[in-house]
């Protein structure tokens, strides 16, 4: 996948220049940062692309790193000075409790093995942290909130919290 986007890269960011483009620019970032309790702090964007929601996250304050698996795409992201480095989503170059928010924007469409990534984020993930994950083709965002409570022994948390909003829904919020 790294090397499709590798060979659109230069014209990615043609889109958000668009009219219609703007507009969802606009709401979607209005949407992701109304729904995250976190509001500063250590924070990760996961399949950063060319940046636009590092560069967000960098302007609301939080220290953030980018993170994609395109090298075209990071030369971009990091022409806009941000923080941005090559990796692979499952197997997370971070220590374990690194981060207080990860959030992944249309990065989920292009992973063969969620359940991998998921675990690698909740390794990463600070206890009590976020993760804000949207999935263009579902027409999902989900808030996840790190549970502050022992884990299972795979790792994974005995109840995740989880906000949820599909497109034209009101918001759930329910523990599994």
């Amino acid at each position: 996948m790294a090397e499709y986007f590798n060979k659109i890269a230069g014209r990615y960011d043609d889109w958000y220049r668009t009219k219609t483009g703007r507009y969802v620019n606009r709401v979607e970032k209005w949407l992701v940062f109304s729904m995250l309790l976190t509001k500063s702090g250590k924070a990760l964007d996961l399949g950063c692309g060319t940046g636009n929601y590092t560069l967000e996250l960098k302007k609301r304050g939080f220290d953030v790193i980018g993170l994609d698996a395109s090298e075209e795409m990071l030369k971009i992201a990091r022409s806009k000075g941000l923080n941005c480095i090559k990796g692979d989503a499952y197997s997370l170059p971070f220590p374990d409790g690194s981060f207080g928010l990860v959030l992944s924007v249309t990065m989920f469409e292009f992973i063969h093995k969620p359940g991998r990534v998921i675990a690698e984020i909740h390794r990463i993930l600070k206890p009590g942290g976020e993760v804000y994950r949207h999935h263009e083709r579902e027409k999902r965002v989900v808030l996840l909130q790190a549970p502050e409570e022992p884990l299972r022994r795979d790792g994974l948390p005995l109840r995740p919290f989880l906000h949820s909003r599909r497109a034209g829904n009101s918001p759930e919020k329910r523990w599994f």
